[in-house]
């Protein structure tokens, strides 16, 4: 029994560092910083490179556990939207801004 708890609690602190974990975004070119967040949390970044290209971000910080928060951040302004699925993270065009085009 004490090894079944014992590897319970150890699966739980492996989770609860996970999701504490910080990444820190520079500001840079947005392809470079999907990758960076890539790196940070883990995650598989999928978008279109016509879209991301030319745009550079400004700084942004934020947890793994809010993925979707860090990326409203970083995308700020740039007319991309992310959805995050599970540990994919999807960028796409904010069709509201392609529409008025």
């Amino acid at each position: 029994m004490k090894r079944k708890h014992l590897l319970f609690y150890t699966g739980l602190l492996c989770c609860s560092t996970l999701n504490a974990q910080h990444i820190t975004v520079p500001g840079q070119p947005l392809e470079q910083a999907l990758r960076s967040v890539e790196q940070q949390a883990g995650v598989s970044v999928y978008y279109s490179p016509q879209d991301v290209a030319g745009i550079t971000v400004e700084p942004a910080e934020g947890e793994v556990k809010d993925l979707k928060v860090l990326f409203i951040r970083l995308l700020r302004g740039t007319g991309l939207n992310a959805t995050v699925s599970g540990n994919a993270v999807y960028v796409l065009k904010n069709r509201y801004m392609v529409s008025q085009i």
